[in-house]
């Protein structure tokens, strides 16, 4: 992980806060499956170092999964931009 920067892009948690989602994103996109299973090789510790952090009764369970919005966001502005899509959009 120390070769890999990563970015946390959004952390959903469980109505309880006994369950948190962590959806990360390596910058630069590279080695995402390298990343997340250097992640999810340390969850035990890294949910120990954000127990003693934060001030909770329960730690979180922490589960790390590949943020894929970057993609979805730029696949959809591809299709927007797609010559038929944009005559479309222009004709209003």
């Amino acid at each position: 992980l120390a070769k890999h920067p990563v970015t946390i892009t959004e952390v959903r948690m469980s109505p309880d806060l006994r369950h948190a989602t962590v959806f990360v994103k390596p910058l630069l996109g590279r080695d995402e499956e390298a990343v997340l299973k250097a992640l999810r090789t340390n969850t035990a510790y890294l949910q120990r170092e954000a127990a003693a952090r934060v001030q909770m009764k329960y730690a979180a369970k922490l589960k790390f999964l590949a943020d894929e919005s970057f993609d979805e966001g730029s696949h959809i502005d591809t299709l927007l931009r797609a010559p038929h899509v944009a005559q479309d959009l222009d004709s209003d």
